[in-house]
C-alpha cells in the first residue's frame, strides 16, 4: 500500500499526460481502488441528511396539492362542458321562439 503523498504524486503526473512505469501505474491503480472502496463504504453508511428528507417531504406534499388541484381542474372542465351543453339548449330554445311585437 502506497501513502496519499506518492499516490498524489502519481496522480499529477499520470493527468499531465507524463508516462509511468508498470509498476508505478500498478500502484496508482491501487491508489485509486482503495480510495473508490473507502468513498463507497463512506456512502453506503452515510444517511440522507435533515434536509434531504425536508426536500421530499415538500416534494411529496406538492406532488399531493398537484393531484388535487388536476382533480379539481377535471371537475370544473366537466362542469364547464355541462353549461355549454344548456346554454347551447336555450339558445336553440329562444331562436326557435316566435317574437310577439305587440305589447
Amino acid at each position: 500500500m502506497i501513502s496519499d503523498d506518492v499516490g498524489k504524486q502519481l496522480h499529477s503526473r499520470a493527468t499531465c499526460g507524463e508516462n509511468l512505469s508498470a509498476e508505478e501505474a500498478a500502484l496508482l491503480a491501487a491508489w485509486y481502488e482503495r480510495h473508490d472502496a473507502e468513498e463507497a463504504a463512506v456512502l453506503a453508511q452515510a444517511s440522507p441528511s435533515r434536509q434531504v428528507e425536508e426536500l421530499r417531504a415538500q416534494i411529496d406534499a406538492a406532488l399531493k396539492r398537484l393531484v388535487s388541484l388536476s382533480q379539481q381542474v377535471q371537475a370544473l372542465h366537466t362542469q364547464n362542458e355541462s353549461l355549454r351543453r344548456e346554454v347551447a339548449v336555450l339558445r336553440q330554445q329562444v331562436a326557435i321562439r316566435p317574437v310577439s311585437l305587440t305589447s
